[in-house]
């Protein structure tokens, strides 16, 4: 059994609160019993910590500290991916209604203890938002566990006041990094200052905390903000170029760089590259230190067999800001098509996108050909992390351990695919292919 005190203290309280461990037959749960006798099952990783019990997750209660001090007193604050609780309880000083929000239950039954008199919710910050109008928010190691970092920053700036302010602190990103999941990205200064750009906040204050990034924002009111979310969010491509324009006309220069990056995906996605270029041209003319507009130059450059420019915008990119995946993948790609090795930018990506199915496939190849199969094969089993029982990551960790050799496993991984999609034409091809391979393989 272990026993954990969590202690806090800031300038109006000072509250201790013991907590104790027991081992349950489920490793590597445990169960927390708290003074008045209440129970809760928790797991420590890296996805949350729990006082007391020792865990990959980072320290998150300085950033918390540090968001006390830059949001304002006797406001309604929305904690985004609340965890345990510890630092949602320090927000509620200074007068602060706090509503504390996270995808765990047993997180959200856990922080019940520990939150004071926050408010808590079992929900997804991009679709389960509580109806009120909120003059801060905090994302504290939140925003690089989601699929869609977007749409929850855009939901929470539809429920902000006009004024409000949020704070964000993030694990910083650098090419040699080695993401785990629940972990999908870390944000270099500019992709964060971007994202956030692009779901309607501006930058007012850069923190200096290591290992992490962390600033303050605040809400910008520009309807061109609410046009470019539109155009972003539209799955009908003809509706996203008229909205893009509107965003265009924003007063606000990282707004229309991002319209000028949006439009031109959206027109190469038409076919229509000089579209696409126009709207490169014009972003790489407002904002030359962004790589972006380099990154859709080299993939225009690709589409037309321009492989030396391809290589030449990727290598800027990447100049640019060293932790931009997708200009590590369009290099690996002028590479490949020139029969140049790619393993180095492939891996590269894959380190900065390690929940990518696309680069990782392509890593496969590249590290087979290179003849270092295992390093496809870490790939695939940190891929499957992410992806759960997804039947397409099972199959492509099967094709690292055909690369690797490893037959048996390989038709092991493709059977038990199968039995979960029995009807999927591919997965039929891909044994019928990996048989193949066997019988050349044995004598």
């Amino acid at each position: 059994m272990q026993s954990a005190e969590a202690t806090e203290s800031g300038p109006y309280e000072d509250v201790q609160i013991r907590v104790t461990y027991a081992r349950t037959s489920t490793a590597p749960e445990r169960k927390a019993t708290f003074e008045n006798g209440e129970t809760v099952r928790v797991r420590a990783g890296r996805v949350r910590a729990y006082p007391g019990l020792p865990s990959e997750a980072p320290p998150t209660l300085p950033f918390y500290k540090l968001a006390g001090e830059e949001l304002p007193e006797n406001a309604c604050v929305l904690d985004v991916g609340c965890g345990a609780g510890l630092g949602t309880r320090l927000l509620t000083q200074r007068g602060r209604k706090v509503v504390g929000l996270d995808e765990s239950a047993e997180a959200v039954a856990f922080a019940r203890h520990f939150a004071g008199s926050a408010e808590l919710s079992n929900a997804d910050a991009g679709r389960g938002l509580p109806a009120l109008a909120l003059d801060a928010a905090v994302f504290v190691d939140v925003l690089g566990h989601m699929i869609a970092p977007f749409d929850a920053l855009a939901a929470v700036h539809e429920r902000l006041r006009a004024g409000s302010v949020i704070f964000v602190a993030e694990q910083a990103a650098h090419p040699e990094q080695c993401l785990r999941a629940p972990v999908r990205r870390a944000f270099s200064q500019r992709g964060l200052a971007s994202l956030l750009a692009a779901t309607g906040y501006r930058i007012v204050k850069w923190h200096c905390t290591g290992t992490f990034l962390a600033c303050t924002a605040e809400y910008v009111d520009d309807p061109a903000v609410a046009s470019l979310v539109a155009a972003t969010r539209t799955q009908q491509t003809r509706w996203a170029l008229p909205l893009y324009e509107a965003a265009k006309k924003s007063e606000n220069s990282h707004v229309v760089l991002e319209a000028l990056l949006g439009a031109a995906e959206t027109c190469i996605n038409m076919g229509d590259g000089d579209g696409a270029c126009k709207n490169l041209f014009d972003a790489r003319a407002l904002a030359p230190e962004d790589p972006r507009p380099c990154i859709g130059l080299s993939r225009i450059a690709l589409l037309t067999n321009s492989y030396d420019d391809a290589k030449a915008m990727a290598e800027l990119a990447i100049k640019l800001d060293p932790s931009e995946s997708t200009a590590y993948a369009m290099l690996a790609l002028a590479r490949d098509a020139t029969f140049e090795p790619s393993v180095h930018p492939w891996r590269q990506a894959v380190n900065l996108s390690p929940d990518s199915a696309e680069y990782v496939d392509m890593l496969l190849d590249a590290s087979a050909a290179a003849g270092d199969s295992k390093l496809g094969v870490y790939a695939a089993e940190r891929l499957r992390a992410y992806a759960g029982g997804n039947t397409a990551t099972q199959v492509t960790y099967a094709k690292a351990l055909l690369m690797d050799g490893r037959e048996a496993d390989a038709r092991y991984e493709i059977e038990v695919a199968l039995k979960e999609e029995p009807e999927n034409a591919a997965l039929s091809q891909r044994m019928t292919d990996l048989k193949s391979a066997f019988s050349t393989q044995r004598p």
